[in-house]
């Protein structure tokens, strides 16, 4: 029995969702849901107060701007049924330059803030890094009888279980975010914060599993 419950935990390890575009599980469409959300999958990537699960994706693109120099074409000089004016035409040249700056600003804006995107992912890497780096120093420690091996050991046992109350008190507090359909502020991304303490439980949990190969070892041997 003991080890149907170990082989089932390691099947729930936790997943990490990307935010999308117009799949609000509340059916909010149309950008309604406005800053600070009304859950806890709140998610703003272009900045714009509005929760990116109920609006569509913005997009600029060449047809866009194309539709638009030819409007303002069309619509400066042929005023009067008057083609050909020299003073209709340089106003269409302005308004068609400005009408340039405006989208090549925006596309700008949108470039700028899809890198900031890109540079606020959660930092996986960074976190295993650190963590290892942090090991392999108290696992020297206690290898040159600075520390001991248990206190070595004790250290990580304390992180280990300060991760997962930090875990499980943000899954609760989503839980009720998303179930009342109503956001409250802490003065912290709960949703964030839920994913970097899962991260550091993952890394903390496989060098525990590390102490204990042997056991994890004897659950999956093949006895003829």
């Amino acid at each position: 029995m003991k080890k149907i419950i170990i082989i089932v935990a390691f099947l729930f390890l936790p997943f990490v969702s990307f935010a999308q575009w117009n799949d609000c599980p509340h059916g909010k469409t149309d950008g309604s849901c406005e800053y600070p959300g009304e859950c806890g999958r709140y998610m703003d990537t272009n900045g714009d107060k509005i929760c990116d699960h109920s609006q569509n994706e913005p997009v600029i693109n060449s047809t866009i701007k194309n539709q638009n120099e030819k409007t303002i074409v069309e619509n400066n000089i042929s005023v009067g049924g008057i083609k050909n004016d020299s003073k209709i035409v340089a106003k269409a040249s302005d308004d068609l330059n400005d009408n340039k700056n405006n989208i090549d600003n925006q596309e700008t804006i949108l470039s700028s803030k899809k890198i900031k995107q890109r540079q606020n992912k959660y930092p996986l890497w960074n976190i295993v890094l650190g963590l290892s780096v942090f090991y392999a120093l108290t696992y020297f420690l206690a290898k040159k009888n600075v520390i001991t091996m248990i206190n070595h050991k004790k250290i990580w046992n304390i992180l280990l279980t300060i991760s997962f109350l930090a875990l499980a008190v943000t899954s609760v507090l989503l839980i009720i975010q998303f179930n009342s359909g109503k956001a409250f502020s802490l003065g912290f991304n709960i949703l964030y914060w839920h994913v970097i303490t899962g991260i550091i439980m993952m890394v903390i949990t496989l060098f525990h599993m590390g102490w204990h190969w042997r056991y994890y070892k004897s659950i999956f041997k093949i006895r003829k």
